[in-house]
């Protein structure tokens, strides 16, 4: 079995006030495609709502996100935007709008016109991983993270090095 040791500070973001981190959970998840690679989602819930949602793809042993602009959408882009942009846009809306709001057409394209406002790449698929990382499935297709944080009242979140 492939092992994926996913540890990433920047998946690790946490943006919740100070008076309730005793109902802060963060879930993470796998997804795998095919055609587009793995995908690892972290999502950080307070008191029971999605505050914050963060997600990256890997494939061929690179990162979508690190590869930023470099990417190679923005130019054929309707939007304009690279796929790290319209994934930030996909996280913040579904901190907004709630996953169970997204919806999508046969080939994984977003139906909400407010989302496709931002998003025209396959939310299906990110969709999948946040819903993963909701049911806690850290496994798929000979694929598995492992992440990890822990809390400090002094520290606050403190993500494995």
């Amino acid at each position: 079995m492939k092992k994926l040791t996913a540890i990433f500070a920047v998946l690790i973001v946490v943006s919740v006030s100070a008076t309730a981190f005793a109902e802060v959970n963060v879930k993470s998840g796998i997804s795998y495609s095919q055609q587009w690679g793995l995908y690892i989602a972290n999502v950080i819930e307070n008191n029971g709502k999605i505050t914050n949602v963060v997600i990256d793809r890997f494939a061929n042993g690179k990162s979508s996100k690190e590869l930023h602009d470099n990417y190679g959408i923005k130019p054929v882009s309707s939007l304009n935007k690279d796929w790290w942009e319209q994934v930030a846009y996909y996280e913040n809306w579904v901190v907004e709008h709630g996953l169970e709001a997204v919806e999508t057409d046969e080939k994984g394209h977003a139906l909400n016109p407010d989302l496709i406002s931002g998003a025209t790449i396959n939310v299906a698929e990110l969709s999948q991983a946040v819903k993963n990382a909701m049911d806690g499935k850290t496994e798929e297709e000979g694929y598995e993270i492992k992440t990890g944080t822990s809390y400090s009242k002094v520290w606050g979140f403190i993500s494995p090095t």
